[in-house]
């Protein structure tokens, strides 16, 4: 019998089509985040107006990996899929941020041990509204109208 396909966590459960804007844009810099972590720079794309969502994003991922249950399990950048890990933690930035506070500790307690879950719905709700920052200043600077 041969072990899993996939590491727990990195299961995939979506494709980044599937998520919505603030989804898909935490589970994105979750990846770069990580990845500046294991030493690759982040783009330079992030070290100006996106340094406030880099910086929340990575205090939200330093937290959950401090507080995680088991080491947490992401795709590469550029990967299609979203796997488990991911997409819980999208879906706990994403009900932070539009202030479902007991979803977003629910889905921390996915994530990490039960004890970190508020300082983790905390981070997350930060990550949230500074990626909305972020999606509203892009399309601001590519003069889209906001309604």
């Amino acid at each position: 019998m041969s072990g899993p396909a996939f590491p727990r966590g990195a299961t995939p459960v979506a494709r980044m089509e599937d998520l919505s804007e603030l989804e898909a844009s935490a589970v994105l810099m979750l990846r770069v985040c990580c990845d500046a972590a294991a030493g690759r720079p982040a783009p330079a794309r992030f070290a100006g107006a996106e340094a406030a969502a880099f910086e929340a994003v990575t205090a939200l991922v330093s937290a959950a990996v401090a507080g995680a249950r088991r080491p947490l399990a992401r795709h590469a950048a550029e990967c299609p899929c979203v796997g488990a890990d991911e997409s819980a933690m999208a879906r706990m930035v994403a009900a932070a941020a539009e202030g479902e506070r007991e979803e977003a500790m629910l889905l921390a307690t996915l994530i990490g041990r039960p004890e970190h879950g508020p300082e983790l719905a905390r981070l997350a709700e930060r990550a949230g509204l500074e990626l909305r920052r972020l999606a509203l200043r892009l399309r601001r600077a590519d003069g889209a109208t906001i309604h």
